[in-house]
């Protein structure tokens, strides 16, 4: 499936990005955070693209192998404008690189590393399991949202821990051997106009819950809430879910503090002007799903002196807090706590 590439496979473990010309400079953002917190790295930083001739590699950054990949396999993928082919390549990760790695970090290009080293999640893995990754951030809470209930209740995964695809760490062999890319493709043909978040929701409706569960600190999802628990929890990786993300938009203030990070890379490494990336349909899709009062209470957020503090939704963020100690705890202890239904119910872990 690799059509082309810069140089081969130097070591046994590789940190993963996909993307196209959208999303390059933010892929050279990660690996440029990953390779300054990690200087003593023992694995590959490693781009694919769908992309002929596209080069995410820079004199200024670290070496990165770039892999055009050849998706003739996974067009049966739903996409759509902000979900272009480059991001189903992480299903095939494994199969793709079967003959290099033995295991494979994939990170979105919206991850923004805090601080930590890589090598360490690597050691977290599981090798009786083919994926380990974070449950998702709609799990986090209490009460599940009614969109994501009444689509897993159809895709028969309501009663499953349902991680967030946007970092994962793959058991190569283990994958490949369960047969996982191609059953993920199959399960989205048949699938997809029950999905909310297309290769997400393809992933756990074909693993349900056959993944090895990683802190929540090394995929921190970054909604309004979670945000305001970061100097609480003090997590290593934080992941622009959604809309806001600090080089998209300069309105959100819990992602504004980041963007000068982005705009000082851009500059300092790259030496160009920060140009953020241009998706205006995905604002419209999230104003058109909002109702007439959220509107108005988002912009009210944007003049209340105390939006995005501690003081703000205060026991919201209480709430959220609790039940993300609650997960923690199991996840260490390795006990049942996802979903909160099976929890309350006393369910064994699925």
């Amino acid at each position: 499936m690799i059509l082309s590439q810069t140089g081969p496979a130097k070591y046994n473990r590789a940190v993963v990005l996909c993307g196209d010309e959208n999303v390059v400079d933010y892929a050279r953002f990660v690996f440029w955070q990953v390779a300054k917190n990690d200087p003593d790295r023992a694995y590959d930083l490693v781009f694919c693209t769908p992309v002929e001739g596209l080069d995410a590699r820079h004199p200024r950054l670290p070496e990165i192998r770039v892999c055009e990949i050849d998706t003739a396999s996974l067009q049966d993928m739903p996409t759509r404008p902000a979900i272009p082919i480059a991001n189903h390549i992480k299903v095939a990760l494994p199969e793709i690189f079967r003959n290099d790695y033995e295991q494979i970090i994939y990170l979105d290009t919206d991850v923004y590393l805090r601080h930590g080293k890589l090598t360490d999640l690597f050691s977290l893995a599981d090798r009786d399991r083919p994926v380990a990754a974070i449950l998702d951030g709609i799990q986090w809470h209490e009460k599940l949202y009614e969109f994501a209930r009444q689509s897993w209740a159809t895709l028969g995964i309501d009663n499953i821990r349902y991680f967030n695809a946007g970092v994962q760490l793959f058991n190569v062999e283990a994958y490949c051997s369960a047969n996982i890319k191609d059953r993920v493709v199959e399960y989205a043909a048949d699938n997809f106009q029950h999905f909310n978040f297309t290769d997400q929701d393809a992933l756990n409706g074909v693993l349900r819950g056959n993944w090895h569960p990683l802190p929540l600190e090394w995929n921190w999802q970054a909604s309004e809430t979670q945000f305001r628990l970061i100097r609480k929890f003090d997590p290593h990786l934080l992941h622009f879910v959604g809309t806001s993300k600090p080089y998209i938009t300069v309105k959100t203030p819990y992602t504004r503090r980041y963007r000068n990070t982005y705009v000082r890379f851009s500059e300092d490494i790259l030496e160009k002007p920060f140009v953020p990336i241009n998706r205006p349909e995905n604002n419209v899709l999230a104003i058109r799903n909002q109702s007439p009062v959220q509107r108005i209470l988002k912009g009210l957020d944007l003049v209340n002196p105390f939006s995005y503090t501690g003081l703000y939704r205060y026991t919201e963020v209480l709430r959220t807090r609790k039940s993300i100690e609650k997960i923690r705890a199991a996840i260490r202890n390795r006990t049942a706590l996802w979903p909160p239904e099976a929890r309350d119910r006393g369910d064994p872990d699925a």
